[in-house]
């Protein structure tokens, strides 16, 4: 169970991963996951696609309390790590 601050946390998180969907041309996607990666101090953010890239990780870093950036992706050959 998330009190409130934390489900404001995961509304951020997964706002910034979206925006990094966004900017990568992706009309449509599912959130699949959101997890904490303890070997990179990173947010992953998994998504489904079915235009062109089945999965896609996000990978989002918090920069100060309340502010994210999304740090790279993962999911092809054609998608480049560093999506800001």
């Amino acid at each position: 169970m998330l009190d409130k601050g934390e489900t404001q946390e995961l509304i951020n998180i997964v706002d910034t991963a979206n925006d990094c969907m966004d900017a990568r041309g992706i009309p449509e996607y599912s959130l699949l996951a959101v997890q904490w990666n303890d070997e990179i101090d990173r947010w992953e953010v998994v998504y489904y696609s079915d235009y062109g890239i089945d999965y896609t990780t996000v990978f989002v870093q918090q920069l100060s309390r309340g502010h994210y950036m999304a740090t790279g992706e993962t999911g092809g050959s054609d998608w480049g790590l560093g999506c800001h």
